[in-house]
């Protein structure tokens, strides 16, 4: 959890439920988590990107064997690059 979601959550847990931000506090909370979630994705995927393209340039210029390649829906083989 970041600290914005911390501070959102604490705010929220001291404001009273009839308060007329409650309810924007909550749809903040939501977003932000939903924006960290998709952040943390995405930057597990960067990394598993680099460590891909680490492999594939210590293998450059090696002669390579491939027997079975994952199925084309395999994320790492969407990208590109």
């Amino acid at each position: 959890m970041n600290v914005l979601q911390l501070l959102v959550r604490d705010l929220l847990k001291h404001t009273w439920k009839e308060h007329s931000d409650y309810d924007n506090l909550e749809q903040a909370l939501q977003q932000i988590t939903t924006t960290a979630i998709y952040v943390n994705d995405k930057q597990r995927e960067a990394e598993n990107i680099q460590k891909m393209l680490n492999i594939q340039g210590s293998l450059y210029g090696k002669k390579l064997v491939v027997r079975a390649l994952p199925p084309p829906a395999h994320p790492l083989l969407l990208f590109g690059g």
